[in-house]
């Protein structure tokens, strides 16, 4: 009979998912993440790009999940402001975007 311990696991591996060993394991798979993604953001996305640097923050700064409070924050109106195309990776054109309009209690 398997542990207690072991029963996640092996659900998650039953539902395809990813099973993590301990949970330090997961906080260095969350961090590897999230270096990644700043990365790409600072790199290929000219809004965040202008956004870190106008905040004094370099992607290097952002290395543990501690970290998460230098990032900036955006509202929606600061990335409404913006041309698609400053919120847009390189590579990725904006006549291939599929604008789809959501109803909401705000109207907004």
């Amino acid at each position: 009979m398997h542990g207690l311990a072991e029963q996640p696991n092996a659900i998650a591996k039953a539902l395809g998912l990813r099973a993590w060993r301990t949970p330090a394991d997961l906080l260095a798979y969350q961090e590897r993440c999230l270096r990644r993604l700043v990365d790409h953001a600072y790199r290929s996305v000219p809004y965040y790009r202008a956004l870190l640097d106008d905040h004094g923050v370099t992607p290097a700064q952002i290395r543990t999940l501690a970290d998460l409070g230098r990032l900036p924050i955006s509202s929606k109106s600061d990335l409404r402001r913006r041309p698609a195309l400053d919120l847009l990776a390189a590579g990725l054109h904006p006549d291939r975007l599929r604008r789809v309009q959501t109803t909401g209690s705000s109207g907004v």
